[in-house]
């Protein structure tokens, strides 16, 4: 199990396995995630023709894309405290 997102390839196995009538446990031995990640990437990304991999890929960058990104808290406080050691106050 990978700690990744899935990428157009990986999609194209969803879709091929799945077609086949493979089981979603099959699916992620395959493409190396868990069986609950294919499980929500089935369920997230199914469209009204079923799961297609060029339109789970939009989805999923539509996404992604309205996320804003957070700026990391502990690197202000480390700024913070290096600063305070090298310039303390009198």
């Amino acid at each position: 199990m990978q700690n990744r997102h899935h990428r157009e390839e990986d999609r194209g196995v969803i879709y091929r396995m799945n077609k086949a009538a493979k089981s979603q446990s099959e699916i992620a031995q395959a493409i190396g995630f868990s069986q609950s990640t294919v499980s929500k990437e089935l369920k997230r990304n199914k469209g009204k023709k079923g799961y297609r991999p060029k339109q789970a890929h939009q989805r999923a960058a539509q996404r992604n894309k309205g996320k804003n990104r957070r700026e990391r808290v502990i690197q202000g406080k480390i700024v913070g405290w290096v600063s305070w050691c090298i310039f303390p106050p009198n």
